[in-house]
């Protein structure tokens, strides 16, 4: 309740002021450092060939707390910094010790760089970002290839996760692109498809379960509860659906879990 509280009053006031956020399409290097001192060098982690996620936030700033842990999940499900992905934590304001009470009330493991110590303040300014949350995807070329924020969207674990599996990126905890999940099976049939598809997903006793639909540019077209134990099967109708390739997600407990390309034809 409180969290949802949290949000409504946070969109009322972005809907008064501008929303706009990073216009650069082509990323600019910065080199910051975390509370321990530990240099973080943009252009560095980009040549070494792994994309980066930015998480622009505040402090002070009510929904970044909110949307905090599900950052952290993002991070996780990629792998920690050791695989494709590289995350990493940029405030507008406060200061090494205020960033290190963040990462310990939220359980932030990933880099967090202040705005008054660590050149947060600086890279917030150069982007232009002017709304807090908002999530940064570049890609190793440099490119900008996507953002989130709000109130065009709300960072939840699965929107990040979907914008980066929207650009091929593989989520740790799969391993590969076959989407298993506990030994149990995530399908679609037929695939292509053309009107009415049937899910077929191991689901376990304890968890809750539902799959989401994106578009290739990351937008959610279908989401769906999926309830019971065992193999379950359900019938989904896609016919709001365009013709095209779309990214299914299957999210247990708000991480996702598995993947699934679905080409829809008409």
């Amino acid at each position: 309740m409180i969290k949802k509280i949290t949000l409504v009053l946070f969109l009322f006031i972005s809907a008064l002021i501008s929303t706009a956020q990073t216009t650069l399409t082509v990323a600019e290097n910065f080199i910051i450092k975390t509370p321990d001192g530990e240099p973080v060098n943009l252009f560095n982690i980009l040549d070494g060939g792994q994309y980066v996620v930015i998480d622009f936030f505040n402090v002070t700033c009510g929904p970044c707390q909110t949307y905090a842990p599900d950052v952290q999940m993002s991070f996780e499900t990629f792998g920690s910094n050791q695989q494709e992905v590289f995350f990493m934590g940029i405030s507008y304001s406060g200061n090494n010790a205020m960033l290190i009470e963040w990462d310990q009330t939220y359980g932030i493991t990933m880099p967090t760089i202040s705005g008054t110590e660590g050149g947060g303040y600086n890279v917030h300014i150069n982007y232009g970002i002017q709304t807090v949350p908002t999530i940064v995807l570049i890609a190793p070329n440099k490119d900008i290839l996507g953002q989130l924020h709000i109130p065009a969207y709300v960072p939840e674990t699965s929107v990040i996760d979907s914008m980066l599996i929207a650009h091929g990126l593989i989520p740790a905890i799969t391993g590969n692109s076959n989407l298993t999940i506990n030994s149990g099976e995530f399908s679609f049939y037929p695939n292509p498809v053309v009107g009415q598809v049937q899910i077929s997903v191991q689901l376990h006793p304890g968890k809750d379960y539902r799959l989401e639909i994106y578009s290739m540019s990351g937008h959610l077209m279908v989401k769906k509860n999926l309830q019971g134990i065992g193999l379950v099967k359900e019938d989904l109708n896609i016919d709001n659906l365009e013709q095209g390739l779309y990214l299914a997600t299957l999210i247990e407990n708000n991480r996702i879990v598995g993947r699934k390309k679905l080409n829809v034809i008409r």
